[in-house]
């Protein structure tokens, strides 16, 4: 914080002259904000990371009335924006969005160049493990509020122990297996085995991304196979 007590100020474009007094009203106003964050419990984070949910929830809601396919058309010819196009519905698939990710092969599908689908397949299973990593931390915040809100009712408390128990049996083949299903929703299988994942000791975190980005891999692989041997069959 050396440059706010200077004369001058350093700015990525050059020096800047500055007085004291802005420079002193500019540290006080950082001091205060650095205090309030400090300040801020769990609770207030866990509330600022659900109103940023709700924002990207509307966000993926006004993609979704998009015409995704059609902006993925226009963008085939250029691979580079292709692939970022994929790798951020990826993320947002893996969040939020109950659209399949198949949607983002077709194009590569359809004429066969499987190259293309390679490159696209590695972008969906970095955006995809990306989304995972999101939805991991915010489990281990919010884990323990899920189970103190769950003793309230028998039910509820019913449901989150099954939960738990299946993702302590199941742990990372289950949830490798569940996201390798061509057109299974993405979102529901992960939020499950991040809420409910014993504070972090069913799951580890690791090993946890790396089984969604080989399932993403596994699930493409799997629906190149099985477009492959289709479309073999119908050409005859």
């Amino acid at each position: 914080m050396r440059e706010f007590t200077a004369s001058v100020f350093i700015t990525p474009f050059g020096y800047d002259a500055i007085t004291l007094q802005v420079a002193s009203l500019i540290r006080r106003g950082y001091d205060t904000i650095a205090v309030r964050v400090k300040k801020l419990g769990r609770r207030k984070i866990l509330i600022g990371a659900g109103i940023v949910a709700i924002v990207v929830f509307v966000v993926g809601l006004g993609l979704g009335s998009v015409d995704l396919l059609g902006v993925l058309t226009e963008a085939y010819n250029t691979p580079w924006l292709y692939m970022l196009i994929a790798f951020v519905y990826a993320i947002l698939v893996a969040v939020i969005l109950p659209i399949p990710i198949e949607i983002a092969l077709l194009p590569p599908l359809l004429e066969d160049r499987w190259g293309y689908l390679a490159g696209t397949a590695l972008a969906i299973a970095a955006g995809k493990t990306i989304g995972a990593w999101l939805i991991f931390w915010f489990g281990l915040n919010l884990e323990g509020s899920v189970r103190k809100w769950s003793d309230r009712w028998r039910l509820a408390r019913w449901f989150v122990a099954k939960a738990e128990k299946f993702v302590g049996k199941t742990g990372y083949t289950g949830i490798y297996l569940l996201l390798s299903v061509p057109l299974m929703s993405d979102t529901i299988p992960i939020y499950i085995y991040s809420l409910f994942n014993a504070d972090g000791k069913a799951l580890e975190r690791n090993m946890f991304l790396i089984a969604n980005f080989l399932a993403a891999l596994n699930r493409v692989a799997i629906l190149g196979v099985a477009f492959a041997i289709g479309a073999n069959l119908f050409a005859r």
